[in-house]
């Protein structure tokens, strides 16, 4: 059963703006007051065990994720909505659990906008849900992020164990050069920025870079107990006490792509792998289409329940 954190737990958490990039921000929070199940893993040389992934309701009205780096989160209309992530569950024979969340991202997220295939669902048929993401409901029916998008993995640990992050890397299922959705979801809405531990990923290159502690303009900020600038490895750890969470920002200006996250971690004198986004499962990101494309969004004074035709796009914003 998917449950809610405690808003206290997302301090340091805000919505993360990178120029470039799949961006993978590292933020140290405050103990979780319930988890999330996830499966077990096994040992590198065994094989990988297939994810799952965990969404979770988004609440109504303000929400505070305020703390270092972040911003207030305001549910307002057009589809913009608050979203706290789930904690992952640890089971007795495992040592960390993990819980994701796609591709909306963590506090307010008016931005993330979704590109539906040719065979998914006609907007005419879309209806607001006031408990779930609209974006989140398309991309488990195969619709693409449309530009950027976010994937969010809370960490924790057993009681009185403690984990060693060791890397975090992508992984490239498909590169598609072109593209052609049926229709755009684009919520329309905005939000504050905030700054975090962020590492930089080109989808469209596949170029990667460390870019340290900064905020959404590109420029470096101190550390603070709440956002790390510690590189993965023996100076990053998981514990019941201390989790994180670890926020990948993927951006894409051209084609189609299907991708991964490896996760590397050592406890107990062993070292793990957890693949989340499998190759029969990946997290699906488009850029800008061969021709224009309808987008539809909800309006306010309108039929709110239902997608109106806003617009059209011929590539992501900031592309």
């Amino acid at each position: 059963m998917e449950k809610l954190l405690s808003k206290q737990m997302w301090q340091g958490i805000g919505a993360v703006f990178a120029a470039i990039g799949l961006v993978i921000s590292v933020v140290q929070l405050a103990k979780p007051e319930q988890a999330a199940k996830q499966s077990t893993p096994e040992p590198t040389q065994q094989p990988t065990p297939e994810p799952t992934q965990q969404q979770t309701p988004r609440p109504r009205g303000n929400i505070s994720v305020g703390g270092d780096g972040s911003s207030n989160c305001v549910n307002v209309g057009n589809g913009n909505n608050c979203t706290i992530s789930a904690a992952p569950v640890i089971e007795d024979q495992d040592s960390l659990g993990i819980g994701t969340t796609w591709p909306v991202s963590l506090g307010c997220d008016g931005g993330t906008t979704v590109a539906a295939m040719q065979h998914d669902v006609a907007p005419e048929r879309v209806r607001r849900d006031p408990l779930k993401d609209i974006r989140v409901l398309l991309t488990k029916q195969h619709a693409a992020a449309y530009g950027r998008a976010n994937l969010s993995v809370s960490l924790t640990a057993k009681v009185g164990t403690v984990v060693q992050i060791d890397n975090l890397k992508p992984i490239f299922y498909r590169d598609k050069k072109q593209v052609q959705p049926k229709w755009v979801y684009d919520p329309m809405g905005g939000c504050g920025g905030s700054y975090a531990r962020i590492f930089a990923l080109n989808l469209d290159t596949h170029g990667w870079k460390d870019l340290g502690v900064v905020n959404n303009d590109g420029e470096s900020v101190p550390a603070t107990k709440n956002i790390s600038a510690a590189q993965l490895g023996p100076r990053f750890h998981v514990s019941h006490d201390q989790p994180a969470v670890i926020v990948v920002q993927s951006h894409v200006c051209a084609g189609y792509h299907e991708c991964g996250v490896e996760l590397t971690y050592s406890t107990g004198g062993h070292t793990y792998k957890r693949i989340l986004g499998t190759s029969s499962a990946p997290f699906r990101s488009a850029g800008a289409p061969i021709q224009e494309t309808p987008v539809w969004t909800f309006m306010d004074g309108e039929d709110t329940t239902k997608l109106h035709r806003a617009d059209t796009t011929t590539a992501p914003t900031f592309c």
